[in-house]
Protein backbone atom coordinates (compact mmCIF):
# COMPACT_ATOMS: atom_id res chain seq x y z
CA UNK A 1 0.00 0.00 0.00
CA UNK A 2 1.63 3.32 -0.95
CA UNK A 3 -0.36 6.16 1.15
CA UNK A 4 0.39 9.58 -0.44
CA UNK A 5 1.51 12.82 2.28
CA UNK A 6 -0.65 15.09 -0.25
CA UNK A 7 -0.64 19.05 0.48
CA UNK A 8 -4.11 20.00 2.38
CA UNK A 9 -6.10 23.13 3.07
CA UNK A 10 -5.92 25.72 3.92
CA UNK A 11 -2.39 26.12 3.24
CA UNK A 12 -2.89 24.67 -0.35
CA UNK A 13 -5.00 24.52 -2.81
CA UNK A 14 -7.18 21.49 -4.09
CA UNK A 15 -5.27 21.20 -7.36
CA UNK A 16 -2.01 20.84 -5.02
CA UNK A 17 -3.54 17.48 -3.41
CA UNK A 18 -4.99 16.20 -6.91
CA UNK A 19 -1.30 17.27 -8.47
CA UNK A 20 0.38 14.97 -5.50
CA UNK A 21 -1.78 11.99 -5.86
CA UNK A 22 -1.29 11.85 -9.60
CA UNK A 23 2.23 11.71 -8.27
CA UNK A 24 1.75 8.95 -6.47
CA UNK A 25 0.23 7.05 -9.36
CA UNK A 26 3.60 7.97 -11.23
CA UNK A 27 5.51 6.60 -8.60
CA UNK A 28 3.78 3.34 -8.66
CA UNK A 29 4.04 2.79 -12.64
CA UNK A 30 8.00 4.09 -12.00
CA UNK A 31 8.39 1.11 -9.48
CA UNK A 32 6.50 -1.76 -11.69
CA UNK A 33 2.93 -1.69 -11.02
CA UNK A 34 0.51 -1.21 -14.03
CA UNK A 35 -2.70 0.94 -13.30
CA UNK A 36 -4.42 -2.54 -13.49
CA UNK A 37 -2.68 -3.43 -10.27
CA UNK A 38 -3.69 -0.06 -8.82
CA UNK A 39 -6.74 0.58 -6.66
CA UNK A 40 -7.33 4.14 -5.49
CA UNK A 41 -8.63 4.66 -2.30
CA UNK A 42 -9.40 7.58 0.41
CA UNK A 43 -11.93 8.61 3.14
CA UNK A 44 -14.10 11.28 3.58
CA UNK A 45 -12.13 14.05 1.89
CA UNK A 46 -9.71 11.72 0.23
CA UNK A 47 -13.13 9.98 -0.94
CA UNK A 48 -13.35 13.16 -3.30
CA UNK A 49 -9.42 13.04 -4.01
CA UNK A 50 -9.46 8.94 -5.33
CA UNK A 51 -12.53 9.73 -7.73
CA UNK A 52 -10.68 13.26 -8.81
CA UNK A 53 -7.12 11.87 -9.14
CA UNK A 54 -8.58 8.89 -11.42
CA UNK A 55 -10.77 10.87 -13.20
CA UNK A 56 -7.11 13.20 -13.91
CA UNK A 57 -5.20 10.04 -14.42
CA UNK A 58 -7.22 8.57 -17.23
CA UNK A 59 -8.31 12.01 -18.97
CA UNK A 60 -4.40 12.42 -19.09
CA UNK A 61 -3.75 9.09 -20.15
CA UNK A 62 -1.54 8.23 -17.03
CA UNK A 63 -3.37 5.41 -16.21
CA UNK A 64 -6.38 3.77 -15.70
CA UNK A 65 -6.65 2.12 -12.05
CA UNK A 66 -8.47 -1.38 -11.51
CA UNK A 67 -10.64 0.40 -9.21
CA UNK A 68 -11.74 3.24 -6.84
CA UNK A 69 -12.77 2.05 -2.79
CA UNK A 70 -14.17 4.71 -0.59
CA UNK A 71 -15.60 5.32 2.87
CA UNK A 72 -18.36 8.17 3.48
CA UNK A 73 -16.99 10.15 0.14
CA UNK A 74 -17.13 13.75 -0.53
CA UNK A 75 -18.33 13.64 -3.83
CA UNK A 76 -20.56 17.13 -4.27
CA UNK A 77 -19.28 20.66 -2.90
CA UNK A 78 -22.85 22.18 -3.86
CA UNK A 79 -24.16 22.07 -0.60
CA UNK A 80 -27.79 22.26 -1.61
CA UNK A 81 -28.55 18.70 -2.19
CA UNK A 82 -26.63 17.30 1.59
CA UNK A 83 -29.21 20.29 3.27
CA UNK A 84 -32.17 19.39 1.84
CA UNK A 85 -31.47 15.09 2.73
CA UNK A 86 -33.51 13.80 5.73
CA UNK A 87 -29.91 13.49 7.59
CA UNK A 88 -29.35 16.93 7.18
CA UNK A 89 -30.45 17.59 11.23
CA UNK A 90 -29.54 13.95 11.73
CA UNK A 91 -25.78 13.75 11.59
CA UNK A 92 -23.61 13.80 15.00
CA UNK A 93 -20.67 14.94 12.78
CA UNK A 94 -21.56 17.81 10.25
CA UNK A 95 -24.04 20.30 11.77
CA UNK A 96 -25.79 21.79 8.79
CA UNK A 97 -23.87 25.64 9.35
CA UNK A 98 -20.49 24.02 9.50
CA UNK A 99 -21.57 22.41 5.52
CA UNK A 100 -22.75 26.14 4.75
CA UNK A 101 -19.54 27.36 6.15
CA UNK A 102 -17.02 25.21 4.02
CA UNK A 103 -19.32 25.43 0.89
CA UNK A 104 -18.69 29.05 0.82
CA UNK A 105 -14.54 28.64 1.93
CA UNK A 106 -14.35 25.95 -1.07
CA UNK A 107 -15.85 28.67 -3.38
CA UNK A 108 -13.98 31.79 -2.53
CA UNK A 109 -10.62 30.57 -1.02
CA UNK A 110 -9.59 27.91 -2.09
CA UNK A 111 -8.88 28.21 -6.10
CA UNK A 112 -6.47 29.31 -8.57
CA UNK A 113 -6.67 33.11 -8.25
CA UNK A 114 -5.65 33.28 -11.96
CA UNK A 115 -8.87 32.01 -12.89
CA UNK A 116 -12.08 34.46 -13.71
CA UNK A 117 -13.67 34.23 -10.45
CA UNK A 118 -17.52 33.12 -12.78
CA UNK A 119 -14.38 30.02 -13.31
CA UNK A 120 -13.21 29.37 -9.86
CA UNK A 121 -15.86 26.65 -8.83
CA UNK A 122 -14.70 23.46 -7.32
CA UNK A 123 -14.90 20.44 -9.90
CA UNK A 124 -17.69 17.83 -9.07
CA UNK A 125 -16.87 14.15 -9.18
CA UNK A 126 -21.13 13.70 -9.33
CA UNK A 127 -21.41 16.46 -12.43
CA UNK A 128 -18.27 15.02 -14.24
CA UNK A 129 -18.32 12.55 -16.93
CA UNK A 130 -18.00 8.55 -15.54
CA UNK A 131 -18.21 6.93 -17.92
CA UNK A 132 -14.29 5.85 -18.12
CA UNK A 133 -13.96 4.97 -14.44
CA UNK A 134 -13.10 1.34 -13.38
CA UNK A 135 -15.44 -0.55 -10.74
CA UNK A 136 -16.60 1.87 -7.57
CA UNK A 137 -17.15 0.42 -4.12
CA UNK A 138 -18.57 3.03 -1.30
CA UNK A 139 -19.08 2.01 2.40
CA UNK A 140 -21.24 5.36 3.78
CA UNK A 141 -23.43 5.18 7.60
CA UNK A 142 -27.14 5.81 6.97
CA UNK A 143 -27.57 8.22 9.58
CA UNK A 144 -24.16 11.04 7.93
CA UNK A 145 -24.96 13.94 6.44
CA UNK A 146 -22.59 12.61 3.44
CA UNK A 147 -25.10 10.00 3.29
CA UNK A 148 -26.02 12.42 0.17
CA UNK A 149 -22.82 12.46 -1.56
CA UNK A 150 -22.81 8.53 -1.38
CA UNK A 151 -26.05 7.79 -2.53
CA UNK A 152 -25.91 10.90 -5.53
CA UNK A 153 -22.37 9.33 -6.63
CA UNK A 154 -23.59 5.65 -6.82
CA UNK A 155 -26.94 6.80 -9.04
CA UNK A 156 -24.47 8.86 -11.42
CA UNK A 157 -21.92 5.71 -11.82
CA UNK A 158 -24.95 3.37 -12.36
CA UNK A 159 -26.31 5.96 -14.94
CA UNK A 160 -23.00 6.01 -16.60
CA UNK A 161 -22.70 2.24 -16.92
CA UNK A 162 -20.16 1.96 -14.32
CA UNK A 163 -20.19 -0.70 -11.82
CA UNK A 164 -21.30 0.59 -8.06
CA UNK A 165 -21.04 -1.65 -4.66
CA UNK A 166 -22.82 0.89 -2.40
CA UNK A 167 -22.45 -0.52 1.25
CA UNK A 168 -24.73 1.70 3.92
CA UNK A 169 -24.43 0.60 7.61
CA UNK A 170 -27.24 1.52 9.86
CA UNK A 171 -26.46 3.45 13.36
CA UNK A 172 -22.68 4.36 12.28
CA UNK A 173 -20.86 7.95 12.34
CA UNK A 174 -19.02 9.23 9.89
CA UNK A 175 -15.94 7.26 8.65
CA UNK A 176 -16.85 4.36 10.76
CA UNK A 177 -13.98 2.36 9.72
CA UNK A 178 -11.58 4.32 11.29
CA UNK A 179 -13.07 3.03 14.80
CA UNK A 180 -11.99 -0.65 13.76
CA UNK A 181 -10.37 -1.84 16.65
CA UNK A 182 -13.40 -1.20 18.95
CA UNK A 183 -16.22 -1.18 16.39
CA UNK A 184 -16.87 -4.55 14.45
CA UNK A 185 -18.98 -3.01 11.97
CA UNK A 186 -16.10 -1.32 11.10
CA UNK A 187 -13.69 -4.45 10.63
CA UNK A 188 -16.03 -5.94 8.52
CA UNK A 189 -16.21 -3.15 6.13
CA UNK A 190 -12.51 -2.49 6.09
CA UNK A 191 -12.90 -6.36 4.98
CA UNK A 192 -15.32 -5.89 2.43
CA UNK A 193 -12.94 -3.38 0.67
CA UNK A 194 -9.85 -5.78 0.78
CA UNK A 195 -12.31 -8.42 -1.05
CA UNK A 196 -12.90 -5.61 -3.93
CA UNK A 197 -9.03 -4.76 -4.23
CA UNK A 198 -8.98 -8.66 -4.66
CA UNK A 199 -11.45 -9.08 -6.66
CA UNK A 200 -10.61 -6.03 -9.15
CA UNK A 201 -7.11 -7.10 -9.24
CA UNK A 202 -7.46 -10.45 -9.66
CA UNK A 203 -6.99 -10.43 -13.57
CA UNK A 204 -3.11 -9.74 -12.13
CA UNK A 205 -3.15 -12.10 -9.46
CA UNK A 206 0.08 -13.37 -10.50
CA UNK A 207 1.46 -9.92 -9.21
CA UNK A 208 1.46 -8.08 -6.49
CA UNK A 209 -1.59 -4.94 -6.69
CA UNK A 210 -1.18 -2.20 -5.03
CA UNK A 211 -3.69 0.56 -2.94
CA UNK A 212 -2.75 4.00 -3.57
CA UNK A 213 -4.68 5.81 -0.58
CA UNK A 214 -6.15 9.19 -0.35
Amino acid sequence: MLTVGYRKLPSYQITDAIEDALSGLSWLQDHGFDGEQVVVAGDSAGGYLAFMTTLSAIRSHLAKPAGIATVSPFTDPDPARKLAHRNARRCSMFTCGALSMFARYLGEVQLPQDRPKSSRRVESPVDADLSPLPPVAIHASSDELLLADAELMAKRLTAAGIRCDLHLWDGQIHDFPLAADVLPEGRRAIRYLGDFVKEVTDGCAARTPAAAAG
